[in-house]
């Protein structure tokens, strides 16, 4: 906003510099045409230093206060994003051991004419019940 003020106002100090070297006027022109004065010239002038002012007086407390209520909580939201990503890529995971754990219990437990061979896998395969309880 300052720079567009300051914009403007050099773009009005250039328009007008050009009508006030010739002859001064401090109305109307014979033809109608507004013609610039010493005044308005001096007008533009004040208007650019006073945006100057204004911006090294508004500009340091105005980076603050968006620093304070926008960039910092932004800042805030993206580490609790990672940190709830991290979470889901974690039960995710979990998720992965619990049905390997669960497809090998149920391929025992559902076979008919279970071998020693079965009944030691089945002895091995009954963790599966601590893997219910970490997923749980």
């Amino acid at each position: 906003m300052f720079k567009h003020q300051q914009q403007f106002a050099t773009v009005l100090a250039e328009v007008l510099q050009p009508i006030s070297s010739g002859s001064l006027k401090n109305s109307a022109g014979t033809d109608g045409n507004i013609v610039a004065t010493h005044e308005s010239v001096s007008s533009v002038q004040a208007l650019i230093h006073q945006s100057d002012a204004m911006k090294e007086r508004i500009l340091p407390d105005l980076d603050q206060v968006i620093d304070r209520q926008v960039v910092q909580p932004t800042n805030d939201l993206m580490t609790l994003h990672k940190m709830i990503a991290k979470t889901l890529i974690k039960r995710e995971h979990k998720m992965v051991d619990y049905d390997r754990h669960r497809d090998n219990y149920m391929k025992v437990y559902n076979k008919p004419n279970r071998s020693q061979e079965d009944d030691r896998k089945m002895i091995k395969v009954n963790s599966y019940e601590e893997y219910v309880q970490d997923f749980a």
